[in-house]
């Protein structure tokens, strides 16, 4: 009668170790997406306030300056940690025959964003603003004569689905990065 307990008591041992080694068909948990509703109301500008003169073969920084210019505090949830990640840029080419840019010419700066994003919350304040500084990648590869330069058209966009925001168009200055020769004085 023993042999036959233990028998019995190995078997369901062996039952339960392969339930437990067995896959569920249960799907699994997918990761939840945050979704942003679009704010309300907001009174934000968007701009290129530095870097507009880069010097050929530079690291090709530019900033922009995200600020409240409305009487009341915006609070935007979706903000990328990463804070480059938050701005789309354009540019293009501007030649000597141009005086503004063309609609069709646009080509977007694209950015590796690190996934799975983080988003912090950013409050501004009226009056506050954040900056936001993007490479131009192009500039790094650039060589110019000296007392000559390339000019660029570029605007950027908020890379976020809570705020819709644009900047107006601004130029970058690429100057030669050689200092231009000093005349011998009279």
């Amino acid at each position: 009668m023993r042999s036959v307990l233990k028998t019995l008591l190995y078997f369901a041992v062996i039952a339960l170790i392969g339930a437990g080694c067995a896959t569920s068909d249960k799907p699994k948990k997918a990761k939840t997406i945050p979704v942003f509703e679009p704010l309300a109301e907001y009174t934000l500008s968007l701009r290129l306030v530095g870097g507009t003169v880069q010097p050929a073969g530079g690291d090709g920084v530019i900033t922009f300056s995200l600020k409240n210019t409305g009487a009341k505090t915006v609070t935007i949830e979706e903000w990328h940690l990463i804070e480059p990640e938050n701005i789309r840029v354009y540019c293009q080419l501007w030649r000597p025959d141009m005086t503004e840019p063309d609609a069709d010419s646009w080509i977007e700066l694209q950015q590796k964003i690190k996934e799975p994003v983080t988003h912090v919350k950013l409050e501004l304040d009226p009056g506050n603003q954040v900056f936001v500084g993007r490479r131009l990648p192009f500039i790094s590869k650039i060589k110019v004569e000296p007392g000559f330069e390339l000019r660029y058209f570029v605007k950027a966009e908020l890379n976020l689905k809570s705020v819709s925001l644009a900047s107006p168009v601004a130029a970058v200055y690429v100057t030669a990065t050689e200092p231009t020769p000093l005349k011998p004085a009279k």
